[in-house]
């Protein structure tokens, strides 16, 4: 059985479809240390009712950043949500866009809300203080 559960619980964590929201969940459960200066971690081809997608993260805290690059294989979900669970004492202030992609930022919640008009590739970096 964890032959099969471990691997279904790591895809959850990186990404998760919430079928209720219509939504694309990435990074929604990784742990923060995921998130420390330096670190980065990706994934590559995961399955979803929306297609493939791709999802990568680099951590430059200490230079008061964080990337994030979304590819999608076909149309984007309506809603795509992206979870930045930063280390204990790291917070966000603002997030930029690099495509044409619309962002909000919910510091409360370490969210960042992007509809995606279409786009199949999606860049933004997530200021921290």
């Amino acid at each position: 059985p964890c032959q099969l559960a471990i691997p279904l619980a790591v895809r959850w964590l990186l990404v998760w479809e919430d079928r209720e929201q219509e939504a694309l969940w990435f990074g929604k459960a990784v742990p923060r240390a995921w998130l420390a200066d330096g670190q980065e971690f990706s994934v590559q081809g995961a399955p979803t009712r929306w297609g493939k997608v791709d999802f990568a993260v680099q951590s430059r805290l200490a230079q008061g950043t964080i990337s994030v690059q979304l590819r999608f294989e076909r149309t984007p979900p309506p809603q795509v949500l992206c979870r930045l669970r930063l280390p204990l004492g790291a917070s966000m202030s603002a997030v930029a866009r690099e495509s044409g992609a619309r962002l909000a930022l919910d510091r409360e919640r370490e969210l960042v809300r992007v509809t995606a008009h279409g786009e199949r590739e999606l860049r933004f970096q997530v200021r921290c203080a």
